[in-house]
Protein backbone atom coordinates (compact mmCIF):
# COMPACT_ATOMS: atom_id res chain seq x y z
CA UNK A 1 0.00 0.00 0.00
CA UNK A 2 1.59 3.19 -1.42
CA UNK A 3 2.16 5.87 1.62
CA UNK A 4 0.31 8.99 1.03
CA UNK A 5 2.10 12.63 2.07
CA UNK A 6 0.02 14.48 4.51
CA UNK A 7 0.57 18.20 3.83
CA UNK A 8 0.06 20.11 7.30
CA UNK A 9 -0.22 23.75 6.77
CA UNK A 10 0.36 26.51 9.92
CA UNK A 11 -1.18 29.45 10.16
CA UNK A 12 1.00 31.32 12.67
CA UNK A 13 -0.75 32.62 16.18
CA UNK A 14 -3.10 35.41 16.16
CA UNK A 15 -2.91 38.01 18.71
CA UNK A 16 -5.94 39.86 20.32
CA UNK A 17 -6.76 41.68 23.30
CA UNK A 18 -10.66 40.34 24.67
CA UNK A 19 -12.82 42.96 25.91
CA UNK A 20 -15.92 43.39 27.19
CA UNK A 21 -18.58 45.17 25.49
CA UNK A 22 -22.50 46.66 25.72
CA UNK A 23 -24.85 43.71 26.94
CA UNK A 24 -21.80 41.79 28.39
CA UNK A 25 -21.06 41.39 24.94
CA UNK A 26 -17.25 39.95 24.11
CA UNK A 27 -15.03 41.73 21.86
CA UNK A 28 -12.31 40.48 20.30
CA UNK A 29 -9.61 43.40 19.18
CA UNK A 30 -7.08 41.87 16.74
CA UNK A 31 -3.11 43.17 17.33
CA UNK A 32 -2.06 40.89 14.78
CA UNK A 33 -3.05 38.38 12.47
CA UNK A 34 -5.49 40.44 10.59
CA UNK A 35 -4.53 39.10 6.75
CA UNK A 36 -4.70 35.67 8.13
CA UNK A 37 -8.11 36.28 9.13
CA UNK A 38 -9.09 37.92 6.13
CA UNK A 39 -7.50 35.36 4.39
CA UNK A 40 -9.60 32.37 5.93
CA UNK A 41 -12.75 34.67 5.52
CA UNK A 42 -12.25 34.74 1.95
CA UNK A 43 -11.37 31.17 1.51
CA UNK A 44 -15.16 30.68 3.67
CA UNK A 45 -17.11 32.91 1.49
CA UNK A 46 -15.45 31.35 -2.06
CA UNK A 47 -16.36 28.03 -0.49
CA UNK A 48 -19.99 29.50 0.62
CA UNK A 49 -20.14 30.98 -3.31
CA UNK A 50 -19.53 27.15 -5.23
CA UNK A 51 -21.23 24.89 -2.45
CA UNK A 52 -25.11 25.16 -2.18
CA UNK A 53 -25.16 22.66 0.42
CA UNK A 54 -22.87 24.49 2.50
CA UNK A 55 -23.87 27.93 1.33
CA UNK A 56 -26.27 28.47 4.59
CA UNK A 57 -24.10 26.84 7.60
CA UNK A 58 -20.78 28.81 6.09
CA UNK A 59 -22.81 32.25 6.29
CA UNK A 60 -24.42 31.79 9.51
CA UNK A 61 -21.40 29.98 11.64
CA UNK A 62 -18.63 32.00 9.91
CA UNK A 63 -19.47 35.15 7.87
CA UNK A 64 -22.12 36.87 10.08
CA UNK A 65 -22.72 37.73 13.76
CA UNK A 66 -25.86 36.65 15.00
CA UNK A 67 -25.64 38.92 18.21
CA UNK A 68 -25.43 42.15 16.29
CA UNK A 69 -28.28 43.97 15.66
CA UNK A 70 -27.26 45.42 12.19
CA UNK A 71 -25.83 42.04 9.97
CA UNK A 72 -24.68 44.14 7.21
CA UNK A 73 -21.51 43.53 7.11
CA UNK A 74 -21.44 40.08 5.42
CA UNK A 75 -18.59 39.70 2.71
Amino acid sequence: MPLRMIKIILLGAIVYVAETGRKLSHIYRIIDGQQRLMSLMLLLKSLADVNDQVRAEIQEQYLTNKYLEENNHLL
